[in-house]
């Protein structure tokens, strides 16, 4: 079974796309944090009485669903993903009546200009390559005054615990290379406002992971932090990690930046 993150990109085809729903799934409980997150994201939808919210994006509906539980006076909560797998999951869960599903790429989404309140995307646009695109996309189809917020990873600033820095500094530019756009995050805000929209905040919050010898099972990061040690010929640092592993100490923290921004009028 494959575990390279750059099939997220393309997750249909990977050789098990399941795995990626699963991973998907098991998200909280790998990295409590993205809790805290989502409620970041959220909390601009809601404050602004959104009655049309478009989830880009939306992976296996969960947190479109989420949303669409928690904002009653919604009209219409849709989720946009490329993946026919996350979307058959999606569509087959008990969902509010305001939930929908689309197929589509944010780089041509689907619907016409000005047509959402509020406009929310995580984690998404470092696997795409014309990010730029997706960007304006996400902002065309706000209306004016509405909000889009974002949320990616700075992949080139991923830490890993006992890992020294340099050495972490090293592996972080490694694996962004799996991403399309790994070091997205501290473009967002300058994107956001190319495309017509002021931004409001940006936010970083650490996304950490104490479980690593879960998170190994899913994802091939920590075997490439290994090789990347190798290939420094940093044995010893090798096995410092694989001991904090199985003590349960060690953690890989990636941090997130949430930007809100609001659709200029026209």
């Amino acid at each position: 079974m494959s575990t390279n993150a750059s099939e997220f990109s393309d997750l249909d085809n990977s050789p098990n796309p399941e795995h990626w729903i699963q991973m998907m799934l098991q998200l909280p409980e790998m990295a409590p944090a993205i809790n805290q997150i989502r409620a970041l994201m959220f909390a601009p939808i809601k404050d602004n009485q959104c009655t049309s919210v478009l989830d880009g994006g939306c992976g296996p509906g969960i947190v479109t669903a989420d949303m669409a539980n928690q904002l009653p006076e919604a009209l219409e909560v849709i989720g946009l993903d490329m993946s026919d797998h996350m979307l058959n999951y999606a569509r087959d869960q008990a969902l509010p009546k305001s939930v929908s599903f689309a197929k589509g790429s944010l780089c041509d989404i689907p619907f016409e200009s000005n047509r959402f309140d509020a406009v929310r995307v995580e984690r998404v646009l470092h696997h795409i390559a014309d990010n730029e695109t997706a960007v304006k996309e996400l902002v065309r189809v706000c209306r004016p005054g509405g909000v889009i917020v974002a949320c990616e990873p700075d992949v080139r600033r991923i830490y890993v615990h006992p890992v020294t820095p340099e050495d972490g500094v090293v592996f972080s530019r490694r694996y962004s290379e799996f991403m399309a756009a790994g070091d997205i995050a501290p473009f967002l805000p300058a994107m956001f406002e190319r495309a017509g929209a002021h931004v409001e905040s940006q936010t970083t919050v650490s996304m950490t992971f104490r479980d690593l010898d879960n998170l190994q099972e899913g994802f091939d990061s920590i075997e490439e932090l290994r090789n990347t040690l190798r290939e420094a010929h940093h044995e010893d640092d090798v096995e410092r990690l694989d001991q904090a592993i199985e003590r349960h100490e060690a953690f890989l923290d990636v941090p997130m930046t949430i930007v809100v921004a609001r659709k200029l009028a026209s």
